[in-house]
């Protein structure tokens, strides 16, 4: 059995682990719940650093090896330089777990400014069982550490540090350019929105999503896209014509669950509720920006957005539910764990 084999099975144990104690609030079980947070926490970053390198990573990998120079790639100019100086300084390996400690760092930020009492062990597992944060920390490396930067400028605007928030947000084109797509998230911050006007904008936003088509964005919005020769291809009819596209039921069934969530609360102001309704709205929107996407090839790389805050969402809103819905949202993520996380680790 290969290293990485043997550190899944830890990872899925240790996850089973912090799923059953995750449920019970008694002293004991806290204690147990942050220790094990923390092995589940080592053996997850064990399995990236010794993972199978294969699909987008490999290209990242050659890219590693061999820069010289910033300005030889079709990269954008800040990975350019986030990777070389990882390559002349600290190495591989500690360039593979700067991606999943980004995503983590950042969702964990975000995650105490919204909680007055914040529970790390269920939010660390929370977000180590979510599909996405295993896609990102794997294989999607530019836009692993622009979604992080997305995240660090959504809390600064939390905190009221809106220039530190401004830097963020203007970083993050230069790593993915597909983070300009988070400026849509924009009236969600204003407070006299009521969130169930957003809920129901993200409801038409599946419907539109049903009958806009990729030529339409084409015509409708002409330089979405164009904000780099690389992306221009994602309007072309002859790019992804292998990938399913447009409005999917297990992308809508899958962003529903952290609107489900919030709605099955019990509020007890464990959180600053301001905060989490604003998150909410932000998650909303970036998805219901998504679905008028859907009909692009690689939409899913849209829909990363929204879909990286629902663990914190979910782990916002966790000691609030009910303890049959602990235990099912518990069941549910370690089933993710189960169904897609061999993908991604390419066992």
């Amino acid at each position: 059995m290969s290293g990485t084999n043997i550190f899944y099975w830890l990872f899925v144990g240790i996850a089973l682990a912090v799923s059953a104690t995750s449920c019970f609030r008694d002293r004991q079980a806290q204690k147990i719940g942050q220790l094990l947070a923390i092995l589940l926490t080592a053996s997850f970053l064990l399995m990236v650093a010794d993972r199978k390198i294969f699909s987008d990573a490999a290209g990242y990998r050659d890219f590693f090896f061999s820069i010289e120079r910033v300005g030889f790639s079709v990269f954008e100019r800040g990975f350019e330089l986030y990777t070389l100086a990882f390559a002349n300084t600290l190495g591989w390996t500690a360039y593979l777990l700067s991606f999943p400690l980004a995503l983590l760092g950042s969702s964990l930020f975000l995650y105490k400014t919204i909680r007055t009492t914040p529970n790390y062990r269920f939010a660390t597992f929370v977000l180590l069982c979510w599909p996405f944060v295993w896609a990102y920390s794997t294989t999607g490396f530019r836009q692993s550490i622009a979604i992080a930067l997305c995240i660090l400028a959504i809390t600064e605007v939390l905190r009221t540090r809106f220039v530190l928030a401004a830097c963020f947000l203007v970083g993050a084109p230069f790593f993915h350019s597909s983070s300009l797509l988070v400026l849509s998230a924009i009236p969600a911050f204003v407070q006299k929105i009521r969130t169930i006007w957003v809920v129901l904008f993200w409801s038409v936003s599946i419907f539109a999503g049903l009958y806009i088509e990729r030529e339409m964005l084409q015509t409708l919005i002409p330089t979405i896209m164009n904000v780099s020769d690389r992306y221009d291809v994602y309007l072309d009819s002859a790019t992804g014509s292998d990938y399913r596209s447009g409005i999917r039921t297990d992308f809508v069934s899958f962003s529903a669950i952290p609107l489900i969530a919030y709605y099955l609360r019990n509020p007890r102001k464990f959180a600053v509720e301001a905060h989490l309704e604003t998150i909410l709205r932000v998650y909303l929107m970036l998805n219901a920006t998504a679905n008028f996407f859907s009909s692009i090839p690689y939409s899913d790389r849209v829909y990363a957005y929204s879909w990286i805050l629902a663990p914190t969402i979910i782990a916002t809103v966790w000691e609030e539910l009910p303890q049959a819905s602990r235990a099912v949202v518990a069941a549910l993520l370690f089933y993710f764990v189960l169904l897609y996380s061999t993908h991604w680790l390419g066992i």
